[in-house]
Order: C-alpha cells, then structure tokens, then sequence
C-alpha cells in the first residue's frame, strides 16, 4: 500500500551551513508586548497580517523567495534574520514588529530591511522585488484560510480601519506613490523611493492604452481590473548595480491593517525611522527579559530557547482596556482558553522574573470566573473541562507562594471559596462522587467517561485551596477543603485499582469502561502536585508504559479521524503521531523521582524537545507523523504553542531550583554537557516559594563545587542537592568538612555556603547535548529517507 505519509530529502530540508529547523513549515511572530494583533513570517519568510502578504522576489524575471531556516538577532531577540543564496548574490532579510503609539497603539508596525551583497570578484547588477496579495495557497477543506496562514482578529482593530479591508475585493484600484503602494487610498506599505519599475501584478503592468503607429492613442486610462487573491500585485521592484564587495539596503514598513492615506497613522508609518525603533525594540526586550532572567545554562540551544520562549508567550499577551489577557498564541490559538493552558504560561512568567505580568493575568482569571464559582470556557460554556478547576487553583496558589502577594490573595480568595464550593455541589450529585463523565473530541479522546487526569485536577486544585485557606488565616475553610479532598480520594481509588488491575499496573487516561486512550493528565502523578508516593509502583509503570511508545524521543499521540471509505464503513487513523506539550508530564514526574533512571530521562526528554523546534525556537503542538513530512496536525496548527513553550521552561527551572511539600531541590536532574569544563549554571535570584534563590554549579579538574543559596525570605525545612546521575562522587564536602550523601542526595543544613562533590564524570556517560540530538536525529532520518527511496515505504 502507498505511504500516506511520505519523507522529505533530507539534503533540501536540512541545507547544510544553516541552523537546525525541525519543522517543514516553521513560522514566526512579528508583534509588540501586549499589542492584540500580531502579523506573521510564513513558511516561505512572507509577511501576513491577516489583510495580506508581502512578498519578495528574486532576478529577472522575478522568482518567489523561500527559505524557512531562519535565526533571531543575537540568538534571541524577536528579530527575524534570514539569508538567501542567489546566483552568486546574497541577501539578507531581517524584520521586527513595533508598536509605534499615538494613532497606531496597538497596532504594530512591521519593519523589514533586505541587504543585497555581491560577494563576488566582479560587478553584478541585483534585482529584487516585492509584491502584495490577498491570500495563499490552500490545500485542504477544512476552511477558507490558505495554508499554515491564521484567521486575524479582526474585532481587535478599530471597525474604521478594518471596514473594506479584510474581504478581497477583486477591483481594488492600486497606486504606486513615489516611496508607497496604495489601494483605494489605503497605504498598504511604505519602500524605498524610486523604484526601478513598478507593475501591477508580476506579468501585467494593469495599463490599458495603446498608441498606434499612425499616432492616435485610445484605451481605457483608468480601467477596473479583476484580479484573484491569489494574485501578487503592487510589483516594485529594484535594479542594483553592485561593485565586488559591495552592499545595498532596502528598507520597507508595513502597517499590520492598510491605513487610510492622509492619516495621522499613516504619517507615523512613513517617517518612523528603521534604525531608531530597532535599536528601542532591541532594547526593550533586553530590560524586559535578558536582564532579568534568572536561569543561565551553558549551552546556547538551552538559554535561547529559554530567553525566545519568553518573549514568544509574552508576544501572546493582549492589552485590552483594564485587562492583561494571556493567550496560548495571536494566530489560531488567540484565546485563554478558561485559565487552562495560559496557566502554565503564566506560571513560566513568575519563574522569569515578571510576575507583574503574571499577577495581571492571574486576576483576569478570577474577573472571568463564572457567578456559580465555576471555571469554564467562554467560547464553550457546554464543554466538561472539569481540569479548569484545578488549573486555575494550582495557579493562583503557585503565584502566591511565589511572590507572597497579600494583595493578591485578598483578591482571589473569594474565589478560591467559590470555586470549592461548585465543586462539591457538581460531585456531590454524581452518584460516584467524582466528577460526571465527560466528552472531550481531543485530548485523551474519550466519549462518555469519566477521565482521569480530571480527577488528579480536583485533587490539586483542592490541596491548593487548603493551602491558600491557611495562607488566609482561615483554618476552618482549609479542614473545609481538606475534607472534600479525602472524600474525593476515597471515591477515586477503588476506581483507579479497578483500571490498574486491568492494564496490568499503570494509570490509563480513563477511569471507565476502556483503558484505551490517549495518555493525557492520567500522566500527571507527582506534577503539578505529588499526589502519590514517587515510589509508588504504578507511577513507575505509568511512566514505562508511555515512554514505551514515545517516537522520536516524543509522547505518542493518534487521532482517530476518517482516513478512508468503502460504502459505509469507515477506515480511521491509527497512525501514532507527537505530542509535545504533554510530554513534559513525564519530565517532571521523573525530576520527583529522582532515580538515575529517572534523571537521564528528564534530560533525554529535554532534548527531544528542543529538537522538535524551529531554528527561531519555537515549538508545535501535536500531530507530526513521526519520521516523516515534520509537520504539525494541520497546515492551519501553526507556531508557537505558548504551553509547549511554557512546560518545557517550567522543566528547566525545575531541573536546578524545585520545591517539594516545604523543602528545596536543587539540580534535580542536568546534563552533563552544563558540566564540561569551562562551563558554569548560574542560578540568579531565581523566584521559589522561599523567596529568590542564587546558586552557581562551577565545574573544576577535581569535582563540581556548587555555591550554595544562603538568604531566604522564609526558609525552606530541608535544602537538596542531587548528585548527577552522570557522576562519581568520591567524597563531598561540605564548607570545607565531609558529608555523606543520603541515597543520591546531599542534606544541606542552614547557613552552609559551599558543597563540593569530588569526583568526576563516569567514562561511560553517553554524549548528550542538543547538538547530538540533531545530528542522531539526521542520521537516523536520513537512514530511514534512503529505504523510503528505494522501496516507497516509510520504516516503522
């Protein structure tokens, strides 16, 4: 049988000299900080703001530009650079977003500079071009939006500005000023002045006169084209005459919506200044997020994803009136989602240092809480996402501890009061005393049953709400909360024996009537909260069972969906696919544990999801066909996922700073790769529930010596340290006198500044690293690439 699927040539999508881009169709976010819109850098490095694109061309006669292996300025920063290889020519792209105020408040400003260079020993004359169209290509059914493209939102932009813009008109009348093209008096984008030709569209200059030979002219001066969406139009294009060695600079400014001609908007577009606002850009974010972080890993991968994942999930936050919404992304996922996902983003916030931001959006949470104390969907009030309850508790909770915001309590206690109280009405009335059975077209993917992640929610949430009870000085409604979760417990647990009796010793997704199933929250054991022993032998078992069926290093996940017909019987999917932002459950459930086995996971996983990233740092959802095509579920699924982002960063902190009931872990899993010689971690007054924790890990020719945090704002009962599962320790010592490590853990008492663990790292420690990663990964896919060649078939 045919493969579905199919591979690409490992040496066209992975052109050698550039970085690492997992996926096939990587996109990137061109926006402002809480500006609600956002425009788009297309697979193809186009920009789209939701009226359109901007293209770009190359030669003579014009060619599409491509390339989707792109970087950030300085490693980082949310400026997209990309180069472009071309008959001897090189150009280089680099493009930002700004949010300019006064008229334009919220609604960025794309800044884009190409830099032609002949690197040549001869002069050579460039060409290059842009051009505007309406629309994509569009592949699929699902919706009229074209591939890997997002539907804008629309009502987050003045009516006035939006009103003729967002529906093709197929006789919109262009102009091209001197430095502008306009559309029906609309500016669409600003270039550079004086163009060598312009042109309507690529083959048509739009003109329709003619001028005989005998010397009449006649024709239609101003004649009323209909041009397709699919059309590039507004051709300007540029002749440079470059000498050996020399470079020229073209520099455009494109509005994220038209903006009618005379307009004060439309001033601010055409004399803002290039240089100006990146250098304001540039060091905006540095304040905001380069200079606060407070983890610092010595590899690059690790500390730029951590630094690009920030600003990708705060690129998601809107700025709406009195309100600081955190969405999950601006293109398909613009939503909060009921406090569910954008939890975990938050929560990544607090660990970064901005917990101003976070607080924000926490609040929005509890202004959204619903009057019967519920914590739903809006946009799907119906649905049973019973987890709601606990996400949103685990979040307030852990910001509270985090900060010790008294403030902030106040604020969201009546909720927390509100939010317990629903919750013991809705279980009360189910017959079992759990949550009612729930359908849910995704996720674990389970029609009429009660989940079981939904329950290990309500255990956490009900935990949290005891501890901000006690927090409160409230200890009757803290034995309240304490006694709805014994009860709730005791109604789960014959239910989970009864299920782990059937698969044989690990939680499945449900609690009921199957064990099939997508593993889900069932996953979360010891995280966000330690609900069961770590050592308990069904959380080992649960983690065996699922990392057993990882592909790709990732968390195994199918959509059953149609996939064929033959009259009325159906073929569905079977075909396992990835599922990234699931994936760090595991992680965290191993940080917990502790064991060797555990730790070289942790550190595995970690890896396997900076993998499956773009070169600019970002990650996808679900549904990548493991060892294929590298694409997410669906051309409309783009990037980034701000969860996958936010989990991933939440491993990271937790792999050097974890607290556990009242103690403190530090280094709870790390690679051996931070701990080459040379190498530092750095720990800054990294936010915990004790208060900021400093630690530095400095690896010397005779062991690891590790300075201790030393102030706290309330002191944790116990302080950790966890020797690497990678190393030998001969001795340690601690301030300078010996210590005996208890199992793989050294007890640090107050007041000690200094542990060193003298030893070294084993000679049979495999080589781990980012780096690695992608080089096994290429390898093998090449591997496999070579067989798809030769037989058709993809290797299982």
């Amino acid at each position: 049988m045919p493969d579905r699927h199919g591979m690409h040539d490992p040496d066209i999508i992975d052109q050698p000299g550039k970085p690492f881009s997992y996926f096939a169709n990587p996109n990137d976010v061109l926006g402002a900080f809480g500006a609600p819109v956002a425009a788009e850098v297309t697979p193809e490095g186009y920009i789209f703001t939701g009226f359109g694109e901007l293209m770009f061309f190359l030669g003579n006669p014009p060619r599409p530009t491509w390339q989707r292996q792109r970087t950030l300025l300085r490693g980082s920063l949310p400026v997209v650079e990309y180069d472009i290889d071309d008959d001897g020519l090189r150009y280089d792209f680099r493009m930002f977003a700004a949010d300019l105020g006064g008229a334009l408040e919220g609604l960025p400003v794309i800044f884009i500079r190409a830099t032609v260079t002949n690197p040549g020993s001869e002069p050579r004359a460039a060409y290059f071009s842009t051009g505007w169209r309406f629309t994509g290509p569009t592949n699929t059914v699902y919706s009229s939006l074209a591939d890997y493209r997002f539907g804008q939102r629309f009502g987050n932009i003045p009516d006035e500005l939006v009103a003729g813009q967002n529906q093709f008109d197929p006789h919109w009348k262009y102009r091209f000023a001197r430095d502008a093209l306009i559309r029906d008096g609309r500016l669409v984008y600003t270039y550079p002045a004086d163009p060598a030709s312009v042109s309507l569209a690529p083959m048509d200059t739009g003109l329709r006169m003619v001028r005989y030979f005998s010397g009449e002219i006649e024709g239609n001066p101003d004649p009323t084209h209909s041009a397709d969406p699919h059309t590039p139009l507004g051709i300007v294009t540029y002749c440079l005459q470059l000498e050996p060695g020399q470079s020229r600079q073209l520099t455009y400014k494109l509005p994220i919506v038209p903006l009618p001609e005379a307009s004060d908007g439309a001033e601010q577009v055409q004399t803002a200044d290039y240089d100006a606002v990146l250098a304001d850009t540039v060091s905006f974010w540095e304040r905001m997020v380069v200079e606060k972080a407070p983890l610092h890993f010595p590899e690059a991968k690790v500390q730029e994803y951590l630094i690009a994942g920030t600003i990708a999930n705060l690129l998601a936050v809107d700025h709406i009136g009195e309100d600081t919404i955190t969405n999950v992304n601006k293109f398909h996922y613009h939503d909060w989602y009921g406090g569910s996902d954008p939890t975990n983003m938050l929560r990544a916030m607090d660990y970064m240092g901005l917990d101003e931001i976070a607080r924000e959006g926490f609040l929005f949470w509890r202004k959204k809480q619903f009057p019967d104390g519920s914590f739903r969907m809006h946009r799907h009030p119906e649905a049973r996402y019973w987890e709601l309850f606990g996400w949103n508790l685990w979040g307030w909770t852990g910001h509270y501890l985090l900060t010790r915001d008294r403030g902030f309590l106040q604020e969201v206690y009546p909720g927390v009061v509100e939010a317990c109280a629903w919750q013991e009405r809705v279980t009360a009335e189910d017959p079992l005393g759990l949550w009612p059975v729930a359908t849910i077209g995704d996720d674990a993917f389970l029609k009429d049953c009660r989940q079981t992640g939904q329950q290990f929610w309500t255990l956490t949430g009900l935990r949290c709400a005891a501890r901000l009870a006690n927090e409160m000085g409230r200890p009757e409604d803290a034995e309240r909360f304490m006694g709805q979760y014994e009860r709730f417990r005791a109604a789960l647990e014959p239910l989970l024996a009864a299920q782990v009796a059937r698969t044989g010793g690990h939680f499945p997704p449900a609690l009921e009537r199957t064990t099939a199933g997508n593993d889900w929250d069932n996953l979360m054991t010891l995280y966000p909260e330690v609900l069961f022993d770590p050592m308990d032998p069904r959380v080992e078992a649960t983690l065996r069972h699922a990392r057993e069926q990882y592909q790709e290093g990732i968390l195994q996940y199918i959509w059953p969906s149609a996939i064929s017909r033959d009259g009325d019987t159906f073929t569905f999917n079977e075909q396992p696919m990835l599922h990234y932002w699931q994936t760090p459950n595991n992680t965290q459930v191993s940080l917990v544990r502790g064991t060797e086995w555990d730790q070289e996971w942790a550190v595995r996983e970690l890896y396997a999801l900076l993998l499956h990233t773009t070169s600019t740092h970002l990650p996808g959802e679900f549904g990548t066909i493991p060892w294929s095509t590298r694409e997410c579920s669906h051309p409309f699924n783009i990037l980034p996922q701000g969860v996958t982002i936010a989990k991933t960063i939440e491993v990271l902190r937790n792999m050097l700073v974890r607290e556990q009931e009242n103690d403190l872990h530090l280094l709870s899993a790390i690679s051996p790769e931070w701990v080459r010689p040379g190498r530092r971690i750095v720990v800054s007054g990294a936010p915990s529930a004790f208060g900021p924790v400093s630690m530095t890990v400095t690896p010397s020719s005779g062991g690891l010596e590790i300075d201790l945090p030393t102030e706290f704002r309330n002191p944790p009962d116990r302080l950790w340290v966890r020797v690497p599962w990678f190393y030998d320790v001969e001795r340690a010592a601690l301030d300078g006198e010996a210590v005996t490590p208890q199992g793989n853990e050294v007890p640090i008492p107050q007041g000690a500044r200094r542990l060193v663990l003298h030893g070294a790292i084993r000679p049979d420690t495999p080589t781990i690293s980012y780096d690695r990663a992608v080089a096994d990964y290429q390898a093998e896919y090449r591997r496999r690439w070579e067989h798809f060649r030769r037989t058709g078939e993809r290797l299982p």
